[in-house]
């Protein structure tokens, strides 16, 4: 019998020992759990379906505040704090959790103070009766506030920025490295005769898009000036390219690119391309370099004048004709080559009709370097 009880004694202290070390273990996972939801700033609960009775963490308590007062463990009680509106989405939210065993739901409270904050619930049920029903329920609590407000901002400066690279002038595209465009402006897909729709996800290989050099040259997708700066990490400023779609009008454009820094992961997008519609520059350039070639060839002599008769330019043939160089004409009046067989009413008629209709014709007499009348 003492052997006997002896023996319940040691199996009852071992039975305590055991208990006394998962009651510690189970301690320290506790503190463990609480230390790690108060590092998230998430918060646990615990909701008995049939009772109607929820358990919630410390940490729920201090994500809701100074509401957390008087509250009882009734889901009751927890709707007192989140805006009546809202009530009838809560109510949505908690019949959907009940059939499909799982949801995730944001709500508002109103602090005394009047602050209001956006709380992110996400629940399972994770027990149900020999009828399907749910049991218990267990879910998540976080506050969402400050980080819907910086959302709200980021997307606020998103806005802003698209605004503006739509309100440009010059074209903008983004491409990642793969070479893909993932962003075109309006001004840019004006350029290149597309819509922005049609360019977005391309690649240069697609040969949709058709890029020159400056002497007409057809380049290959590896030597488009993104792709260089891809490859090369260098910038490429103001170099002169043609864009079109296959078989449409080409448009010259002014190029500068610049590598964009990849996020922490090494990925995003790779450069950005400016591009400034040179068309008609071009156009007038070429247009002003073959009006330079007939003015200076033509056999007629011919004087350009400001609108107080100052010379700006002279040809070739008035040099021939009159025996003045560029230099010497340049900047001297008209007058210089008044012969003195015209009074003063002459040339001031001729004014007059200039200043009336913008034009004169007629005969007169000039007087050469020499001295010898024209």
């Amino acid at each position: 019998v003492a052997a006997l009880a002896l023996l319940s004694l040691w199996l009852a202290w071992g039975y305590a020992q055991r208990r006394t070390a998962q009651i510690r273990d189970l301690a320290g996972l506790k503190t463990q759990l609480e230390l790690a939801q108060q590092v998230a700033g998430t918060g646990s609960w615990m909701w008995d379906v049939e009772k109607d009775r929820i358990n919630a963490s410390r940490q729920v308590y201090e994500i809701i505040g100074p509401l957390a007062k008087g509250l009882a463990p009734r889901l009751a009680s927890f709707l007192k704090i989140v805006p009546e509106a809202e009530h009838p989405a809560i109510v949505d939210a908690l019949r959907t959790l009940l059939k499909s065993g799982r949801i995730e739901h944001e709500h508002h409270i109103l602090r005394p103070d009047g602050e209001p904050r956006l709380l992110m619930h996400k629940a399972w049920v994770t027990e149900t009766n020999d009828d399907g029903r749910a049991v218990t329920v267990i879910g998540s609590c976080r506050d969402i506030t400050e980080e819907r407000r910086i959302q709200s901002l980021l997307e606020a400066r998103k806005q802003r920025l698209d605004t503006l690279i739509e309100s440009l002038a010059e074209g903008v595209v983004v491409r990642d490295r793969d070479g893909r465009i993932t962003l075109v402006n309006d001004a840019a897909a004006r350029m290149a005769g597309s819509t922005r729709e049609a360019l977005v996800g391309q690649y240069p290989e697609s040969a949709t898009l058709e890029m020159v050099d400056e002497h007409g040259e057809v380049l290959a997708p590896d030597d488009h000036p993104a792709a260089l700066t891809i490859r090369s990490g260098r910038p490429i400023d103001r170099q002169l390219y043609g864009i079109r779609l296959t078989g449409a009008r080409l448009n010259w454009v002014s190029v500068s690119t610049r590598l964009l820094p990849p996020d922490e992961h090494g990925n995003g997008d790779a450069v950005v391309v400016t591009l400034a519609d040179v068309t008609r520059l071009r156009d007038a350039e070429r247009e002003g370099r073959m009006a330079a070639a007939v003015f200076a060839q033509v056999s007629q002599p011919i004087v350009i004048t400001d609108g107080e008769s100052h010379i700006l330019r002279t040809n070739r043939a008035f040099t021939e004709a009159f025996g003045y160089s560029f230099e010497e004409a340049v900047g001297k009046k008209i007058s210089l080559l008044r012969s003195m067989r015209h009074d003063r009413a002459f040339y001031a008629d001729i004014w007059q009709q200039l200043e009336r209709s913008g034009y004169w014709h007629g005969e007169i007499w000039n007087r050469a370097k020499s001295g010898e009348p024209i």
